[in-house]
């Protein structure tokens, strides 16, 4: 997974789902570094501009809190985890 990750970017890198993938990967090998750099791409790859994609971003930015709580970045983390709200999620 991991390195079908890393293959998919070097053959798509301005595609969000590529660093995606890369993102779930590094998680799972505990790679937070690599995974925080692969998060922030697909943020900056994000059509921002685009109404359709405003849950879609809301949802990310809310799974990447808890990136942010494993690297202990609690101010960035905390802020993140506030777009439970606004992306609908059942989450107290």
């Amino acid at each position: 997974n991991y390195l079908r990750a890393q293959e998919m970017i070097a053959a798509h890198p301005n595609e969000p789902a590529a660093w995606t993938q890369l993102l779930e990967a590094s998680m799972n090998l505990r790679k937070l570094e690599e995974a925080r750099t692969a998060a922030e791409r697909v943020f900056e790859l994000m059509k921002l501009d685009d109404p359709e994609a405003e849950k879609a971003r809301y949802g990310f930015l809310y799974n990447l809190s808890y990136l942010y709580f494993e690297l202990k970045d609690w101010k960035k983390a905390w802020e993140l985890y506030e777009n439970r709200i606004a992306c609908n999620t059942n989450d107290d």
